[in-house]
Order: structure tokens, then C-alpha cells, then sequence
């Protein structure tokens, strides 16, 4: 039987938050032995314009 939780544990920026502000929901993993892990929205948003923004500074390798 599936249990429906009406609340997520964002593990980026350690908050609970609302089911329906929530973009991943890991299957494994509890906060507090009940509540799911995942990544709202928000932290999830700026992860994917952090990866599209790259490297902003680039240095040069030391041999």
C-alpha cells in the first residue's frame, strides 16, 4: 500500500515544504523516519540555470 505524505523534506536548503512545490521525490531516504527526501522546485531551478551557466571563471592549469 502507497502512503501519500502532504509534506517533502528538500534536502538542498533543509526545509519542509508542500508536496505540490516539490520537483523530485527520492523513493529511498526519510527525514525523521517518515517524511520523504527531495528537492523543491525552487532549489531545483537554480540548479539547472547554475549547470547551464557553466563555469563563469575559468583558470588556467598549473603543470
Amino acid at each position: 500500500m502507497k502512503q501519500q505524505f502532504d509534506m517533502v523534506y528538500c534536502i538542498q536548503c533543509s526545509t519542509l515544504v508542500p508536496v505540490g512545490s516539490v520537483e523530485h521525490t527520492f523513493r529511498t531516504g526519510f527525514y525523521k523516519v517518515k517524511i520523504p527526501l527531495g528537492q523543491c522546485i525552487s532549489c531545483a531551478q537554480k540548479e539547472r540555470a547554475s549547470k547551464e551557466l557553466g563555469p563563469l571563471i575559468t583558470l588556467p592549469l598549473m603543470a
